[in-house]
């Protein structure tokens, strides 16, 4: 999830309609549709295939299609890579979501005394 939340990015969620209907691109969205479908859904079944015949984690399951010792090195640095760089995508996300839970908790915080002081202070730890 964290991999697909970095790849389609929010720049895509939030810039892409509004320029896309400003300037007239209809065919570029196709083109866009098109290259992605070309491009995401190969390297998909790939993923997909090696897990399968694996059925290990990542560094495992990169590991046992190597051929040599230097490519089994290889796989085991892009398997810790892909790892951590997935956990590091959904740190940055997980982050986001607090903020947005804190600016959704906070407006029902100016309803009340005790509420205000409650929601507030637990806003504030988010």
């Amino acid at each position: 999830m964290a991999a697909a939340g970095s790849a389609v990015g929010l720049g895509n969620i939030w810039a892409f309609p509004t320029n896309t209907a400003e300037n007239g691109g209809a065919i570029f969205v196709f083109v866009y549709l098109g290259l992605a479908f070309c491009l995401a859904y190969p390297v998909l079944m790939a993923e997909l295939t090696i897990g399968r015949h694996a059925q290990a984690n990542p560094v495992t399951a990169l590991q046992t299609i190597a051929i040599g010792p230097k490519t089994t090195r290889i796989a085991f640095i892009t398997g810790i890579a892909g790892t951590v760089c997935g956990s590091l995508i959904l740190c940055f996300y997980s982050i986001v979501a607090g903020w947005m839970l804190r600016e959704t908790v906070v407006p029902f915080s100016h309803f009340g005394t005790l509420t205000f002081a409650v929601m507030h202070s637990w806003a504030a730890v988010i």
